[in-house]
């Protein structure tokens, strides 16, 4: 198995992000990125769960989503994915053949390119994972940035985050636990409609959380596409109807990649399954966010994926055939 969407903090980078951010928790971090923080530093940690669980390969992002990035000069920013780049890249290149690196990008314009094409030249990146905004920005305004990944040939590793929710969904962690898949949701459904998708065919999205809402709602996507196109004198202005797409928009929903991080829920392992089909959904655990360091979503994942009773070919192609055709390994 190869457990394509997780997480890591390398030490190196968790502690210079503490002392360029808040200064006087650098001896805090120090003394506790042994205890709690352990399972995302510590690889022999990572080595000794994927052991138990069967997993011969990771591929590793950095941990945390835009809040990390939040407020950064252009200037800090830059030197700190770099740095997160770097280390990440010297973690996986000591453990070569179980961890597989993956750039991060906050930002994805200017210099940020070009760190990209660095990761990828000297540091052997297989994949780069960017977020679902980039600060309040859809991903379809970065044109520049899908054509360089569609020429670099490397997929993209799309992770969640949220952007002006109401202050109260912050209440009980509802920004994260349902907002999350909701962003994820938008900002494919931008990527879709807006033509990037079209125009950058080569371009492979990984999403994260099994494409969030796509596949449940995939048939209320058709018919609001569909009434639009039926009724475009109810519909003018529309955006639906600024830039024709030259196939059905669910066709270029089901072009990208989802994986199985869904928490070890079967059903919606189904459902995301039969939409995307097996040739596009990739097995991964979200390893080590979750209960219990992680390891109860890594089993109950495993343990739902087996109980689809899939024919042999279609877990062969989700657990590691589709890894090794994306990341070219």
């Amino acid at each position: 198995m190869i457990d394509v969407f997780n997480h890591i903090y390398p030490r190196e980078f968790l502690q210079e992000y503490v002392r360029t951010r808040i200064p006087a928790l650098v001896r805090f971090v120090k003394a506790e990125v042994e205890d709690e923080f352990r399972y995302f530093t510590d690889p022999e940690v990572r080595l000794m769960m994927m052991d138990n669980h069967g997993i011969e390969k990771q591929v590793v992002s950095l941990a945390g989503g835009s809040k990390l990035w939040e407020g950064l000069s252009e200037r800090r920013a830059l030197r700190l994915t770099r740095l997160a780049n770097d280390t990440v890249a010297d973690l996986c290149e000591r453990f070569a053949d179980r961890l597989i690196p993956a750039a991060t990008l906050p930002r994805l314009e200017g210099e940020f390119i070009e760190e990209l094409r660095r990761a990828v030249r000297d540091l052997g990146v297989k994949a780069v994972q960017v977020y679902t905004n980039v600060e309040g920005r859809p991903l379809d305004q970065f044109k520049d940035f899908f054509a360089e990944v569609e020429r670099l040939r490397v997929p993209i590793l799309l992770h969640p985050i949220e952007f002006q929710y109401y202050p109260w969904v912050y209440e009980y962690n509802i920004a994260q636990t349902l907002g999350w898949p909701f962003d994820t949701s938008v900002a494919v459904s931008r990527l879709v409609f807006s033509g990037i998708l079209e125009s950058y065919p080569n371009v492979k999205i990984i999403t994260h959380h099994l494409g969030g809402m796509i596949s449940f709602f995939a048939e209320r996507i058709r018919g609001f596409y569909d009434e639009a196109v039926q009724y475009p004198r109810i519909y003018a202005g529309h955006t639906f109807l600024e830039r024709p797409l030259a196939r059905h928009p669910l066709d270029y929903f089901r072009s990208i990649y989802a994986d199985t991080a869904v928490s070890g829920s079967a059903i919606a392992l189904r459902c995301g399954i039969e939409f995307f089909g097996p040739s596009h959904v990739l097995f991964a655990t979200d390893f080590p966010f979750g209960p219990d360091h992680g390891e109860r979503w890594v089993a109950e994942i495993i343990r739902s994926l087996v109980s689809l009773g899939l024919p042999e070919g279609a877990i062969e192609d989700i657990t590691h055939r589709n890894a090794e055709r994306l990341l070219r390994l």
